[in-house]
């Protein structure tokens, strides 16, 4: 916990000073954010959804009775899942800004465990016969997990690959098969939260951001998928700088990208089926459960102060500095890895997943629905360049320069508040003037219509 006892150490004397008034304070600041968002959030006027949705049920039943492809279920071929790309490219004019193409890879419902794991499988350099131990083994390990009610990886996204939606877990336990669960009315929600947010979420990122051109470079996504399945990847140097350098990116990207993945997750689907929206997380929730940290935590009081001042600065009346963005996140980011099975079992989810979402949120209320992935794009428009400079140097500039930080650039974003909802180009241009925020400059074009 030395990590976290420096980073408490630097909000000592505030939280002294503050120590009084805190809880009176972030109260108020609850009721008037729950205030704002009501009455700031711009209604969307989804285009088309009706019949969208009406054509998408219709194809349900043709698609669970398509044929199989090489023992695999193509989604996006069968149709309804193809809907939910098409409405997120029209929805959000994406042709406007990037090419709709780079998306156009196949989302897969897998019906089997050894389905599901051999795409991942192949991207590691290993003998044929590495790999069917290496499938093996990953087969028996989610199906212990499984049986042990522990869940396990619903689905996972290789860019410009493939979408990989875990069907045999999804309809674990339900009694009924991988292939019903496509059409059952409880599964099939589920299945398209995933894909959803597996694809438009971290895939949208991945293709069309700078930090995703980034992570490209480094060769993220196979460290990504080995530090999530418990696998190792190659150990030459050269593997573990990257890693490493990977494991620096990632963690001053969490709130970006699983904040976004989790708004979208919730907001496309509900669009898709005009139905009322749900929130994974509220405000409220995540500071009671900072409140109630269990006190056999180590250094309980401390992490509990360091959060909630951070929470403070994050989603307070007051605009915060740049600086206290920067530290707020990187609290967040550190302190919650401490407590992961905590926040896990209260929350549902890490903390860093709860308050990347209410950081979206708070930023849809403000600049609207519709230019959110163009806001997730602008906190991702970070090049630090990590081949061409020292670990040591890599992690001074993500924990001391807001505007090379994603996270504390999305706080910073979060608290803008456009005149004109939904206008991409006023948002990158205010980014740019008031927050000192490189943006896409694709992004500061205004729309046909304005010109």
């Amino acid at each position: 916990m030395s990590g976290l006892d420096d980073m408490a150490e630097t909000f000592r004397r505030k939280l002294e000073e503050r120590a009084r008034a805190r809880e009176e304070r972030l109260e108020e600041d609850l009721q008037a954010l729950r205030a704002r968002g009501a009455a700031e959030t711009p209604r969307p006027d989804p285009p088309a959804t009706e019949h969208l949705r009406a054509a998408s049920l219709g194809q349900a039943s043709a698609a669970a009775r398509s044929p199989r492809v090489q023992g695999l279920l193509h989604l996006s071929g069968a149709g309804w899942l193809n809907e939910l790309d098409s409405l997120f490219a029209d929805t959000f004019h994406l042709a406007r800004y990037a090419e709709p193409a780079k998306l156009a890879y196949p989302t897969v419902y897998c019906e089997s465990l050894e389905e599901f794991f051999t795409p991942m499988v192949r991207q590691f350099d290993l003998s044929e016969h590495a790999r069917q131990q290496m499938l093996a083994e990953e087969v028996a390990a989610a199906r212990e997990q499984a049986e042990r009610g522990e869940g396990g990886t619903l689905g996972y996204n290789l860019p410009g690959v493939g979408c990989y939606i875990n069907g045999w877990l999804l309809s674990y336990g339900s009694g009924v098969s991988p292939r019903a669960a496509l059409e059952h009315p409880e599964i099939r929600p589920r299945i398209v939260a995933t894909a959803v947010h597996e694809k438009l979420g971290h895939g949208f990122l991945e293709v069309y951001s700078t930090l995703g051109q980034v992570k490209s470079r480094l060769g993220a996504t196979l460290y990504e998928i080995a530090a999530r399945f418990g696998l190792r990847p190659a150990e030459s140097a050269v593997d573990k700088l990257r890693e490493e350098q990977t494991n620096l990116v990632f963690k001053a990207s969490q709130l970006v990208e699983e904040g976004w993945a989790t708004w979208v997750e919730n907001f496309l689907p509900a669009l898709w089926q005009g139905v009322p929206r749900r929130f994974s997380h509220r405000l409220e929730d995540v500071v009671k459960a900072v409140k109630g940290l269990p006190p056999q935590v180590p250094n309980a009081k401390r992490v509990r102060e360091a959060l909630l001042t951070s929470l403070q600065w994050l989603f307070g009346e007051d605009m915060p500095a740049s600086h206290q963005a920067l530290q707020a996140v990187i609290v967040v980011a550190n302190v919650s890895l401490e407590v992961d099975e905590y926040f896990g079992s209260v929350l549902g989810q890490p903390l860093r997943y709860a308050v990347g979402e209410l950081l979206y949120q708070q930023a849809e209320a403000r600049v609207g629905a519709y230019a959110m992935p163009y806001l997730a794009l602008i906190a991702a428009n970070v090049d630090p360049q990590p081949e061409q400079i020292g670990l040591s140097d890599l992690r001074d500039l993500l924990s001391s320069r807001p505007d090379l930080n994603p996270d504390a650039r999305l706080a910073l974003l979060s608290r803008l508040k456009l005149e004109n909802p939904n206008d991409v180009a006023e948002l990158a241009r205010r980014a740019e003037a008031e927050l000192s925020l490189t943006v896409p400059p694709v992004l500061k074009q205004p729309r046909k219509e304005e010109r």
